[in-house]
């Protein structure tokens, strides 16, 4: 459910004053949770990711990789990152010693889904397939 900044605000200031305001008004969104990275191959890490304990739908994993792909594009860096079943993202490397950094990829993408609004260079702009 997309709910505008504004009401987002709102809700935020209405659970200050209203405690029973507080549990529903501030749960509204998705939150998309990293519970795992393995090495798959030699340069392939794969990040389990999960929504209220659940493995995270696909749908919102391909969203996710998009914007892992456009920070890889910004920053001139080579790798990709797709959507896997079960709730997990791939995450391809170049070959280099430093996977650290691209693990960061994939954190700074899942921020950008998490909250859209604190990210709008990742999120408003068309996809990079």
């Amino acid at each position: 459910m997309n709910v505008p900044p504004v009401a987002h605000r709102r809700a935020r200031s209405r659970a200050r004053w209203e405690p029973h305001v507080a549990a529903s008004a501030l749960h509204f969104r998705i939150v998309l949770k990293v519970k795992g990275i393995e090495d798959v191959h030699d340069r392939r890490r794969l990040f389990r990711i999960e929504q209220d304990g659940q493995p995270a739908p696909d749908s919102d994993l391909r969203l996710v990789a998009i914007y892992a792909r456009r920070l890889l594009a910004e920053n001139d860096l080579l790798g990709d990152c797709r959507a896997a079943p079960d709730g997990s993202l791939l995450l391809d490397l170049p070959d280099m010693e430093k996977t650290y950094f691209y693990d960061g990829i994939v954190f700074a993408a899942l921020d950008a889904f998490n909250n859209p609004n604190k990210n709008p260079t990742i999120t408003g702009l068309p996809p990079i397939e």
